[in-house]
């Protein structure tokens, strides 16, 4: 589960681990086109743009150590740990709080509460079914879409409407593909997860549902973003580019369907896998570049960009066989 990778100790402690581990900056990639069709070309935005970053950055690492100290035995009690939780807690806060917009801070500490009630009593939305996937969707879909959209008073018309069901839906197929996966352990532990609770046929069948409906929704997104790209190569560009991504994901499933290695195509269609991949990790490059025709001086925001957008292509590419080769 994405808030459920617990490491070693000295890892979650270790500042190189906590900034370009597997928990770190790549975990928040799907902030980054949200962000950047928000921000626009005017440079008075680029320090609320890293206040930004810097606020869901803090919000992610709040929401794995706050998980941490729930479910594992050897870290409750660890000082260290509980300090970390609080420094980046206030270090989120007090990030976001420059954006001096209330609505921000509003909907990021509603983030920050659904992400640490997904993992503490007394709600301990995790274990309660479809309410944890509900509330582990809700708090990333504010804070990657809702959050951007607010600090730069973007209306929430339907290119902000696509992208936050797109986020939502897609972190829902994502958490429920891991109870999945986990699902023996998660069993023989009696840990209820909606997975666990609902049997591994109606999961499924709910998965196949949610990746479709992720599909359309990520599809609409897609679309509505590339209707704002004002530049004909940038747009023609993405498109081609979307369209060599696409076929590849496609016949490279069917390859993995026939020899049943990859459990990761077993268990998605490849128009759900190629959407999330077009959307949330090629589409954004191509808005990054539309952003520096625009204004050249992005080139900071534009630079941890892609950082964050390579170091998750680099844990999803390290990970990506090692857990979905089936069993």
């Amino acid at each position: 589960m994405p808030f459920d990778q617990s490491s070693e100790l000295q890892n979650k402690m270790n500042v190189i681990s906590l900034i370009f581990g597997r928990r770190g900056m790549g975990k928040i990639s799907l902030l980054i086109l949200p962000l950047t069709v928000c921000v626009g070309p005017d440079m008075q935005r680029l320090p609320s743009v890293l206040f930004i970053l810097l606020g869901i950055i803090c919000w992610s690492q709040v929401c794995h150590l706050v998980n941490d100290l729930a479910d594992n035995s050897q870290d409750q009690n660890n000082k260290t740990l509980i300090t970390l939780a609080i420094v980046f807690l206030t270090a989120g806060v007090t990030a976001i709080s420059f954006t001096f917009r209330i609505k921000v801070l509003l909907v990021y500490t509603a983030s920050i509460l659904l992400g640490i009630f997904y993992s503490i009593k007394p709600l301990r939305f995790k274990v309660r079914g479809i309410w944890g996937i509900v509330s582990y969707s809700l708090s990333c879909a504010l804070a990657y879409v809702l959050v951007p959209a607010e600090a730069f008073d973007l209306k929430p018309g339907s290119l902000v409407v696509c992208l936050f069901l797109a986020v939502f839906f897609d972190k829902s197929v994502n958490l429920l593909y891991h109870q999945i996966m986990d699902y023996p352990n998660d069993l023989r532990e009696a840990f209820p997860t909606f997975a666990v609770q609902s049997g591994l046929p109606f999961s499924r069948r709910i998965l196949s549902v949610a990746s479709w409906l992720a599909f359309f929704l990520m599809s609409a997104a897609y679309f509505e973003t590339a209707r704002t790209l004002s530049h004909g190569m940038i747009k023609s560009s993405l498109v081609l580019f979307s369209v060599i991504v696409f076929i590849s994901v496609y016949f490279f499933g069917v390859c993995c369907r026939k020899t049943k290695m990859i459990s990761l195509f077993n268990e998605l269609n490849t128009f759900y896998l190629s959407a999330t991949l077009i959307l949330f990790r090629v589409t954004p490059v191509f808005v990054l570049a539309l952003l520096f025709q625009m204004n050249v001086l992005y080139i900071a925001y534009g630079f941890m960009a892609l950082i964050i957008l390579l170091l998750e292509i680099y844990h999803c590419g390290l990970s990506f066989f090692r857990f979905s080769i089936d069993r």
